[in-house]
């Protein structure tokens, strides 16, 4: 509950601090996932991909916002982000809940592998620069701008996938 009433404020943040400048909410494809909906195993398994994929996105994008203030939020919600994740990648551990890799950048948390945190061999985040993490939510497709999560796309001037990390 804690979770999806912090990202339900980021999107009220994010609206209020960018003005006429936000984009619109694209369209969301739920049944496209396959999974997270029957149960809690299947729950975190599927919120470990959505906040580690968020958490690597914000990495990858903050070498793009010149506006210091919007940089400055930027690394707040990275940070509630990370909170997120740590908390996700935790329960998964301590429930023994498979994961499989959503590409070569991924770091799995136990059972599936071997790091209870997503960190590199630098300590760092892991970062996907906005194409790869639009390569996973499009459905593992490069070169397109449009499918899986969102079957018409995201709003805005970033919206073509590449190839995988």
């Amino acid at each position: 509950m804690e979770i999806g009433q912090d990202e339900r404020e980021h999107v009220l943040f994010l609206r209020q601090a960018l003005g006429s400048a936000a984009v619109a909410k694209p369209a969301i494809n739920l049944s496209a996932l396959s999974t997270g909906f029957g149960d809690e195993s299947q729950f975190l398994a599927l919120a470990r991909d959505f906040e580690d994929v968020g958490v690597s996105a914000y990495g990858g994008a903050a070498p793009l916002l010149v506006n210091k203030t919007f940089l400055g939020y930027a690394a707040q919600i990275l940070a509630t982000e990370a909170e997120h994740v740590g908390n996700v990648r935790l329960q998964i551990a301590r429930l023994n809940i498979p994961t499989t890799p959503l590409d070569s950048k991924d770091v799995l948390p136990p059972p599936s592998g071997t790091q209870f945190m997503s960190n590199n061999a630098h300590g760092l985040s892991v970062t996907r620069t906005p194409g790869q993490v639009l390569y996973i939510v499009y459905g593992f497709v490069a070169n397109v701008t449009q499918g899986g999560f969102f079957p018409n796309g995201v709003n805005g001037v970033i919206n073509m996938s590449s190839g995988p990390a």
